[in-house]
């Protein structure tokens, strides 16, 4: 009896110590014989050099500023650009880069641009309660009044920030709106040629133009207060888009692009980060209540 137990224990020792050792497993990515590098085709379209035309989003404005390390490389021009690429386009893209960490997004509490309480990007931000909400980061107004050090003749995204569709189509000399330093920065012809005649006049061989949202969004962020900022008609803001696309298409009747409309408005995170139902107290007089948008 002994003797029986001695052995079953000894198969049992045996079973457990050939179920304790590991077997080391080589991973291998799953085999896809189809799969192949992106690729496509131009058709009868020469991407060769391809330019940009818009307000903030294909300028590159994220976070409510301008910055180059954040999103600015993520432009609705470069990421157009980039897929442009894999059908013969140039995988370079010359952008404006501004080169801030925190952008600018306007003046603080003080309404003076350049003091120590000016408003930069948005991040999120833990207070001593373990709530999580949004702050803003110093703003770095010296950035935008910065002039691009590169060849300003080569740029390829003329993309501008906090511009109405009419003032794509003037030079920004003051004369007849203010003079956007977003669009300043990276001026080649240094006040007398509109964003629109420089992009025309860019060599492009394909475009891309988003022009006016601007307009909508400033207008109803404000409350729909033709006090602060005019609202979009037909009238005015239609007319100028069909005379921006007539002025691409005459002066440069070898190319092709494509044109952007307006989208949803009451779908852009300004009107969605808030409860709807909830009572917001708004005085559009007061430089602080009326939003700023890009």
């Amino acid at each position: 009896m002994i003797k029986f137990k001695s052995i079953f224990l000894t198969l049992i020792l045996s079973v457990t110590f050939f179920a304790c050792e590991q077997e080391q497993t080589e991973f291998k990515a799953f085999p896809q014989d189809d799969v192949s590098a992106p690729s496509g085709e131009a058709g009868t379209a020469d991407f060769t050099k391809f330019v940009s035309i818009g307000g903030a989003y294909t300028a590159g404005f994220g976070d409510g500023g301008l910055l180059h390390s954040g999103l600015q490389p993520y432009s609705v021009g470069r990421m157009i650009a980039l897929q442009l690429a894999h059908a013969g386009g140039s995988g370079t893209f010359i952008q404006p880069d501004i080169n801030s960490e925190n952008g600018y997004f306007g003046a603080g509490a003080d309404g003076v641009d350049g003091t120590a309480d000016d408003e930069g990007r948005w991040y999120l931000n833990m207070n001593s309660e373990g709530t999580i909400g949004i702050k803003r980061a110093p703003g770095d107004f010296a950035s935008v009044g910065t002039s691009y050090p590169g060849d300003k003749t080569a740029i390829q995204n003329f993309g501008v920030g906090k511009q109405t569709m009419g003032q794509f189509m003037i030079p920004n000399d003051g004369t007849v709106a203010p003079v956007n330093p977003y669009y300043a920065r990276f001026d080649a012809s240094s006040g007398t040629q509109s964003a629109l005649a420089q992009m025309i006049g860019s060599g492009g061989t394909f475009f891309m133009a988003w022009l006016g949202a601007y307009d909508f969004l400033a207008h109803y962020a404000r409350g729909g207060n033709e006090n602060v900022f005019p609202e979009p008609t037909a009238a005015v803001v239609g007319a100028q888009f069909e005379t921006a696309l007539k002025s691409m298409v005459d002066n440069n009747p070898s190319w092709k692009g494509v044109v952007g409309t307006v989208p949803d408005v009451l779908a852009s995170p300004f009107f969605q980060a808030i409860n709807p139902t909830a009572v917001i107290p708004f005085d559009p007089s007061d430089a602080g209540d009326a939003a700023t948008l890009g």
